[in-house]
């Protein structure tokens, strides 16, 4: 493969190891061997970004291989756009091809990397090379299923923080980074709407909505939430906007 680099006007939003990418312009199926350990349990994550970095504007698709099955298609919809697969996966041997299969001849695969990840003891593969100290978009180092989390921000929204410890110690436990910060509408009368857009519309999503009350309520100031299809709308007896602090999506 080569190496290549994401061109700056899509860099505004993404962390420096995002930047950097590897492309397969030759063979048509191109593959990285991960050594693990067979019978465990690894969380499979690869990343794709195309980013314009041939300046060809040519957007890539291709075949994403976890071992012999089909794991998905790899089709970026535009150059800023940065793709995440993740699966759970019970390693059959001691090894895993994770590989990338063209459509047609003259399509090139872009790469950022693939991690697999084990009790919290992370294997991670970018660009071609083993790293310990390198993450992909916000990886959180207190979260300890390795989940990677995004900001996102709605012109309509006001994000409010805390620097108070805010208590994690459910069982989904999400990090206190992301805990301690919050959105809330612009406009308080208005509601708190999350878009999900899907273009698999029978696709079944399971949604986590993580809340922690950030600020200091008074005795005679209730805040309640109705939530529906991350629809989140204060109570009648609220004077209060709604607020979420994360969210999750399966």
């Amino acid at each position: 493969g080569e190496s290549g680099r994401v061109l700056p006007e899509f860099t505004t939003n993404v962390q420096q190891q995002v930047v950097y990418l590897r492309s397969f312009p030759e063979a048509e199926r191109n593959c990285y061997n991960l050594t693990l350990r067979k019978g465990d349990r690894y969380l499979i994550r690869a990343t794709f970004m195309y980013g314009n970095y041939d300046q060809r504007n040519d957007l890539p698709q291709f075949d994403l291989y976890l071992g012999p099955p089909l794991w998905d298609k790899v089709i970026l919809p535009n150059a800023a756009f940065g793709m995440v697969r993740e699966v759970i996966h019970v390693l059959q041997s001691n090894y895993l091809h994770i590989c990338l299969v063209n459509w047609e001849r003259h399509t090139i695969h872009i790469f950022l990397g693939v991690e697999a990840f084990e009790q919290h003891h992370l294997h991670r593969w970018l660009n071609g090379a083993p790293s310990k100290t390198r993450c992909l978009f916000n990886k959180f180092p207190q979260d300890i299923y390795d989940r990677a989390w995004w900001p996102y921000q709605e012109t309509d929204w006001t994000q409010i923080t805390t620097s108070s410890n805010i208590e994690t110690g459910n069982g989904y436990q999400p990090p206190l980074s992301a805990m301690r910060s919050a959105c809330i509408p612009a406009n308080a009368s208005l509601p708190l709407s999350f878009p999900i857009n899907s273009t698999v519309p029978d696709v079944r999503y399971y949604v986590y909505v993580h809340f922690a009350e950030i600020q200091e309520l008074e005795a005679n100031h209730p805040a309640a939430l109705d939530a529906g299809q991350i629809y989140l709308e204060r109570t009648a007896n609220s004077t209060l906007p709604p607020i979420f602090n994360a969210i999750e999506l399966y």
